[in-house]
């Protein structure tokens, strides 16, 4: 009674085996028994033993019995996951009026710039650094004469202090009358967000200071820290009576 039961229970798997595969014949006459898992306009891809093979329009003749007709076949991708979901479709004439229909993918395409245009972009990002770097050079040179100037009219000196970088805040100091020590304020700039707070409170304070050191108003100090505004600042502070 076992051997019976067995027997049987054999004989339908292999009658299940048999009706789910797919049969797949060449146009050499070779036959490939599998289960479709996508078929295209160009392109049959076929599981066999869980590995994939694929098999050109040119190769097939014909699909379970059927004739193989390329031109008259839409592309039909068959999600291993989802297989039970997709049904099978045939619509003649479609597939060259819709390309993404028989699997045909459409890379994006990255804007390439010629070398002319790669030319252009070096020169004017190189314009540009140049541009910023007079820019700068000009203000230096333009704050230099301010303060030094300022250092003659309030008695302070070295007076070419104010050409040298780092030696000028110790001009500014002097002429500001604070100590020294006050610098030290600086060495907070490498603390997030309180460094530059810090920075720009001495920076207005000893603004302030000078101003007053030339019997001005402390505002007019205050206004060295606003960009731009400065230079005009700085240039009342040097050059008005």
């Amino acid at each position: 009674m076992g051997k019976r039961i067995v027997f049987f229970l054999l004989l339908f798997m292999l009658i299940a085996c048999i009706s789910y595969a797919d049969t797949l014949t060449l146009k050499s006459g070779q036959q490939i028994d599998g289960k479709i898992i996508e078929r295209t306009n160009k392109s049959i891809k076929i599981e066999i033993a869980s590995a994939e093979f694929t098999y050109y329009a040119d190769e097939i003749d014909s699909v379970n019995g059927e004739k193989f007709s390329p031109a008259d076949t839409i592309a039909i991708s068959v999600p291993q996951q989802n297989e039970n979901k997709v049904a099978s479709a045939e619509v003649s004439g479609l597939n060259s009026a819709n390309p993404y229909m028989a699997g045909d993918k459409k890379s994006i395409r990255v804007p390439q710039f010629t070398p002319q245009q790669k030319k252009i972009a070096a020169a004017v990002t190189i314009g540009v650094i140049l541009a910023v770097m007079f820019f700068v050079l000009i203000a230096y040179i333009y704050s230099s004469i301010c303060l030094q100037f300022i250092a003659r009219k309030t008695g302070t000196s070295p007076d070419w202090l104010a050409w040298i970088p780092i030696a000028n805040l110790f001009l500014m100091c002097k002429i500001a009358s604070l100590s020294y020590w006050w610098l030290l304020i600086l060495l907070l700039s490498f603390i997030p967000i309180l460094g530059p707070l810090c920075n720009l409170g001495f920076s207005g304070y000893l603004g302030y200071k000078i101003a007053l050191a030339r019997d001005k108003s402390g505002w007019i100090g205050v206004m060295t820290i606003v960009p731009l505004v400065n230079l005009v600042a700085m240039g009342y502070l040097a050059f008005s009576d």
